[in-house]
């Protein structure tokens, strides 16, 4: 049995994932900073004119819309409406294979902690990239028992260092093996500690990096274009594969080609399509944002 449309699609999507060359890539890598395998010590700087200690960072990832990552509106907080997930919303009412390919266009999530890094305080601010199976260690240090016990670690005057462990661990199946520092333990140090001098602290606490500014952003009408091309690309290398299809079948039949059908799954049953019909179906994709 031939593979329907939205599979080949998730098929597409799934293989889709490879890296870029985009200096959006190397960018980001300027204020990216990770902990080394041992001990780590650093200070969290308290972000002005904000709530939380963090941004959190909503993107496409590489391929998903384009060749780089792209922001989704829900980055900035609050409930911002982000187009592309209204419609996958719209499909995950549908089929499985339709709740399949929405999945296929979730956002990825990144959670950065302004920090100085001690013995690193030449390079300023740096942006701590908590993986998102490790923030709830992280946001652990804000707990009322925490605070009951070392008060606020991100004090400028009376806050605490922290202690970073990380140990060598080893990323399942990967050939050759490869290791990574993962982070079992966040220790605020017992003595309280300024977090620089004056000059430092007045300096650092303004001039904490804006890490959405180092990831592509587009307004609504532009996402709403990507996903739209994304799709018709697919629906485009579908269609190629289609009328190979119907080639062969005919060189085979000796038959017409206008009179060659080909089979496509739609709602889990056998059925027969032209392959122009995949105008209509792309037409049926632009009007997920009618109301958008």
């Amino acid at each position: 049995m031939s593979q329907s449309r939205l599979e080949k699609i998730r098929a597409a999507l799934a293989t889709n994932k490879g890296g870029s060359t985009s200096t959006d890539v190397a960018k980001i890598k300027e204020i990216a900073w990770k902990p080394k395998i041992g001990e780590n010590v650093v200070r969290m700087v308290f972000p002005q004119n904000k709530d939380l200690p963090y941004y959190l960072v909503k993107y496409y990832d590489f391929g998903t819309l384009a060749k780089y990552p792209i922001l989704s509106p829900n980055s900035f907080g609050g409930y911002t409406a982000d187009p592309i997930q209204n419609a996958c919303y719209e499909l995950r009412k549908g089929r499985q294979e339709d709740k399949d390919l929405a999945s296929k266009f979730k956002t990825n999530q990144k959670f950065f902690f302004p920090v100085i890094v001690r013995n690193e305080e030449d390079k300023g601010v740096q942006m701590w990239d908590v993986p998102v199976n490790k923030v709830e260690m992280v946001m652990s240090l804000f707990s009322e028992k925490s605070s009951d016990e070392y008060g606020d670690v991100t004090d400028e005057t009376q806050g605490r260092d922290l202690r970073i462990t990380c140990t060598e661990s080893v990323i399942p199946n990967s050939k050759p093996q490869r290791s990574y520092p993962e982070m079992v333990s966040i220790n605020p140090k017992v003595k309280e500690s300024p977090l620089g001098t004056d000059d430092q602290i007045e300096e650092w606490t303004s001039n904490i990096p804006d890490v959405y500014s180092y990831y592509q952003k587009k307004d609504n009408e532009e996402l709403v274009k990507l996903f739209q091309n994304k799709v018709q690309e697919m629906l485009g290398d579908y269609e190629e594969q289609e009328d190979e299809e119907q080639e062969k079948e005919v060189d085979k039949k000796e038959t017409p080609k206008e009179t060659v059908v080909t089979n496509v799954i739609t709602k889990g049953k056998p059925s027969q399509k032209l392959a122009s019909t995949v105008e209509k179906e792309l037409e049926d994709f632009d009007k997920m944002f009618d109301d958008n």
